[in-house]
């Protein structure tokens, strides 16, 4: 969404309201990091990721839940909110075992399909684990009780060429900056999810 993203942290136009989505899925992630670390039992209207929390621990191998990824610009780690991160990643879940790691994103929406937050995952880890030679990456829809995509497995061979597509993708959003060119892409958040009354596609479209 470039446009709302321009009006709302760029020209200030519009307010920024509380999201109800990430409202919503902050609240079941920490709801599922404690369980997956401190055995803390799901509250009611939370159990839907239960099974999938049962079957991270009968894996073995390591488990990561709510890991804080930054690196600056020479692909170094450095503290989240140090001023030199040029990168952050947060990853719900992870599990570590043998030369594999697979990774989980929690969603709470509607299924959709996007590659590129997988990807980033992928690089993110393969950073942090050099070692590791296979990475599985999924999303766990809890609202249907789906996993996608079906394939989502990348090598560490892979990791180069993705680097360059995400870095491609930085740098057409530096050039947006720059021009402060940040051109309409409709969607089905068009309706009901946007604020930015001015754009042409606002309130048109539905979910797919």
């Amino acid at each position: 969404m470039p446009t709302k993203l321009c009006s709302q942290a760029v020209l200030c136009h519009d307010p920024v309201p509380g999201d109800r989505g990430h409202e919503a899925g902050d609240n079941r992630a920490q709801h599922l990091e404690d369980r997956l670390l401190k055995k803390t039992p799901l509250p009611a209207g939370y159990t839907r990721g239960e099974k999938y929390c049962r079957i991270l621990e009968s894996s073995g191998g390591t488990l990561f839940a709510e890991q804080e990824l930054a690196i600056d610009e020479n692909m170094k780690f450095v503290k989240w909110f140090d001023k030199t991160a040029y990168g952050r990643c947060k990853i719900d879940v992870s599990l570590k075992k043998d030369n594999k790691i697979t990774c989980l994103d929690w969603k709470t929406g509607g299924i959709r399909e996007d590659s590129l937050q997988l990807k980033i995952n992928a690089c993110f880890l393969a950073l942090k684990h050099p070692e590791i030679e296979t990475f599985v990456t999924k999303y766990i829809w809890l609202k249907h009780d789906a996993v996608t995509p079906k394939d989502g497995v990348f090598s560490k061979e892979d990791i180069p060429a993705m680097w360059e597509e995400i870095l491609g993708w930085v740098e057409r959003m530096k050039s947006a900056w720059r021009t402060e060119r940040f051109d309409p892409k409709p969607s089905g958040l068009c309706r009901g999810w946007c604020e930015v009354a001015s754009c042409a596609h606002c309130g048109k479209g539905g979910r797919r």
